[in-house]
């Protein structure tokens, strides 16, 4: 597969896993934590970790800035 389709198909996952963010997020009080993250998208921590980092990144979710078992991601 040409990198241009793969990166693309990178693209439509990575959206596919926000709509489940948004929609997880609405039902909790706009807040989604980490293990939620992972046990939802069926993923590693070190996954969750890293999407959760680039879409603060993009700016579409922020931290609580806690870290450990209170940090907590809203959406922007």
């Amino acid at each position: 597969m040409p990198e241009d389709q793969n990166i693309e198909y990178k693209e439509s996952w990575r959206d596919e896993y926000l709509k489940w963010i948004c929609g997880f997020a609405n039902v909790n009080g706009g807040k989604i934590v980490i293990s939620d993250y992972q046990n939802l998208n069926d993923i590693s921590r070190e996954t969750a970790t890293r999407d959760l980092k680039e879409l603060i990144d993009r700016q579409l979710i922020k931290s609580s800035g806690q870290k450990g078992a209170g940090a907590f991601y809203t959406l922007l």
